[in-house]
């Protein structure tokens, strides 16, 4: 938060909003039209406006009152802003205290306690599966591979055989020519 000094009381900047100056406009038209006619329109009253007999005094209270409301507006939307940023401050320490507390309540109750509700936490959820069928499931998981024949990376590394040689009738072996690689890219059927 970073309060600008000058002639405005009410000036603040929030957010990077200069809050001033979005009424400043407003204010400054109707404070010239009321100079204006409080110094050069002295001896116009009644104001004939719309067909409307209206006295001077009920003019300039009217425009001296719309100066008014965006001067409150002002000063409410500063207050507002402020306001907004002091919860939002205050929110990220309070945040970070509640974490902090969550973490201790955890430690001393137990991160599955339902005693945590007690403070507004809930706790940590069971396990679904049981130790007996995490052990099922391992063995099941076994038996498919047998089934299936799967290997790993390591045990397909070790089955694998030397290179094949032929001989030929001369004597000499020559050596069979490596299987194609597989297209992945373009695979045609």
């Amino acid at each position: 938060m970073s309060t600008t000094t000058g002639n405005n009381k009410n000036s603040a900047t929030t957010g990077g909003t200069n809050i001033s100056a979005q009424k400043a406009d407003a204010v400054a038209e109707f404070t010239a039209l009321i100079k204006g006619i409080t110094t050069d329109i002295t001896n116009v009253d009644p104001f004939v406006l719309a067909g409307q007999s209206l006295p001077r005094t009920l003019v300039l209270g009217r425009l001296q009152a719309r100066i008014d409301a965006a001067e409150n507006t002002k000063a409410v939307r500063t207050a507002f802003h402020l306001a907004v940023e002091n919860e939002r401050a205050i929110a990220l320490d309070a945040n970070q205290l509640r974490a902090d507390l969550k973490v201790w309540l955890q430690a001393h109750f137990g991160a599955k306690s339902t005693r945590l509700q007690e403070f507004g936490f809930t706790p940590r959820k069971p396990n679904k599966k049981t130790a007996a069928a995490k052990a099922e499931g391992a063995v099941r998981a076994k038996a498919t591979r047998d089934v299936r024949g799967t290997k790993g990376k390591k045990q397909k590394k070790a089955l694998k055989a030397p290179p094949q040689t032929l001989q030929f009738s001369s004597g000499q072996p020559a050596a069979l020519p490596a299987p194609p690689a597989p297209n992945k890219g373009n695979a045609q059927s």
